[in-house]
């Protein structure tokens, strides 16, 4: 007769290396033994020490709540310092602004989160990338500064395709989408509030925490894009504090001076009453308006337009000299894309001709441009396709794609943050069907947690 085995009991150290202890001892000895290394450093170099604290803030987040949640909270927080681009944490280092520091980092976090999901991208997204940088990367090696125009690339690629991609990987509950959208919002208006508090101008246009008054414009904007998409996500209870955050974002596109972002919040606002088909979004409207229309109305008549939004789209002094500025560069840009059609002549100088498409024309040539409008057409098509009740999520797309003609900025933060938010919901399959909305689980790559309330549907 056999006899039975007794299953021997783990050693120490095998108990110390269980999944279970990680969190609880081995983070915060890595936590200490950084600390004891960094006191040092940072005695010499303030921004050692602070980057040093930010290491170790990070490591004790994730030991407290583990990876994925330590990455939703540091997504969070980079949201929220999208819109505040004149954040620079790194003296020295300009083109590193603390939100992208935060996402980052939020990456790293999710990584050990995203090897065990399955990975799901619409394919005419990863067509439209694979061309892109295919074309991108040709036009900068056969033009005379490679180096330059492919350091341009770089950012391109992680400003404006890094997030899309690690969110279609990720796609988390619902109600992150929620949160993210709100973070934005939340962090154009206090870069309005900061705009007004310290009056911040330039030439008597806002600044805001931004680096330039039509970064403040663009970013409240997208913010006020994204405010249908709340309210259609979000209990009833919480329409007054969106109403409001709208309020502050338009005082923030009026204060920036920048007449292309006016002139795009009024299509948003256009977009958001066909899509929603609701006689109370018309009714909301119309209410809202009396009072901007009387303000815009009595400043007309008394010709005191000032230095705002409208003033300079009526033509005042200060839109003359910008509009002979652009008309040069724009120049620019279209002799250098008529001397080399088909590869450019790189991602430098020719980036600021304040019209996105001729920009990238210019740069990277007719093959170039055209990946780079598929790719905003797959960035739409995302939030078409997760589902009906997700559908306001492509206002942020669309008004981008509008003020492209008339702006200079292309792979920020502050832009590919709000149009990436599409990405982190599942595509809706026919199972699902037409009023399931997006699901986790095994199916979709996502933990199998329960779903957000669904967003309220309005009464047609």
């Amino acid at each position: 007769m056999a006899t039975q085995q007794v299953p021997r009991e783990p050693g120490p150290v095998r108990r110390l290396l269980r999944r279970r202890y990680h969190g609880a001892i081995l983070a915060p000895l890595l936590t200490w033994g950084l600390l004891a290394v960094l006191i040092p450093l940072a005695m010499k170099s303030v921004v050692v020490g602070v980057l040093g604290m930010a290491l170790v803030a990070g490591l004790t987040l994730v030991a407290a709540v583990g990876f994925e949640k330590a990455a939703m909270v540091l997504f969070f927080v980079g949201f929220a310092m999208a819109p505040m681009d004149r954040v620079r944490p790194v003296p020295g280092l300009d083109i590193v602004a603390a939100s992208d520091l935060l996402l980052f980092a939020a990456v790293v976090c999710l990584f050990p989160v995203l090897v065990h999901r399955t990975f799901g991208l619409q394919a005419l997204f990863l067509i439209a990338v694979g061309v892109f940088v295919s074309a991108a990367l040709v036009a900068s090696v056969v033009n005379p500064e490679p180096i330059i125009s492919l350091l341009s690339i770089a950012r391109l690629l992680v400003g404006a395709i890094m997030l899309p991609v690690v969110f279609a990987w990720w796609r988390p509950r619902p109600e992150v989408v929620v949160a993210l959208a709100l973070a934005y919002v939340g962090g154009a208006g206090i870069s309005v509030a900061q705009a007004v508090l310290s009056g911040d101008s330039l030439y008597g246009r806002y600044i805001g925490l931004t680096m330039h008054p039509n970064i403040l414009g663009l970013c409240s904007m997208l913010a006020l894009a994204l405010i249908p998409f709340l309210l259609s996500a979000l209990p009833r209870s919480y329409a007054p504090l969106l109403v409001a955050a709208a309020a502050v974002n338009a005082y923030g596109v009026w204060i920036s001076g920048s007449r292309a972002a006016l002139v795009v919040a009024v299509l948003a606002a256009g977009v958001y009453v066909l899509i929603s088909r609701s006689i109370n979004v018309v009714i909301l409207f119309f209410g809202l308006s009396i009072a901007p229309i009387w303000i815009v109305a009595r400043a007309i008549v008394s010709g005191e337009e000032g230095n705002n939004a409208l003033g300079r789209l009526l033509g005042n002094a200060t839109s003359t000299p910008s509009d002979l500025d652009r008309e040069m560069l724009r120049q620019v840009a279209v002799d250098n894309f008529t001397a080399n059609p088909l590869f450019g002549v790189g991602f430098g100088d020719v980036l600021e001709a304040h019209n996105v498409y001729l920009q990238i024309a210019a740069a990277g040539g007719i093959i170039t441009v055209a990946a780079f409008l598929l790719l905003l057409g797959a960035t739409v098509r995302q939030a078409l396709i997760i589902g009906p009740r997700y559908l306001m999520l492509a206002i942020p797309a669309v008004s981008y794609i509008a003020i492209a003609p008339l702006t200079s900025l292309v792979w920020d933060r502050y832009i590919w943050t709000a149009l990436a938010l599409p990405f982190l919901l599942p595509i809706l399959t026919s199972r699902s069907g037409p009023e399931s909305g997006p699901q986790s689980g095994p199916e979709t790559g996502a933990p199998e947690t329960a779903s957000a309330p669904a967003p309220r549907q309005e009464t047609p």
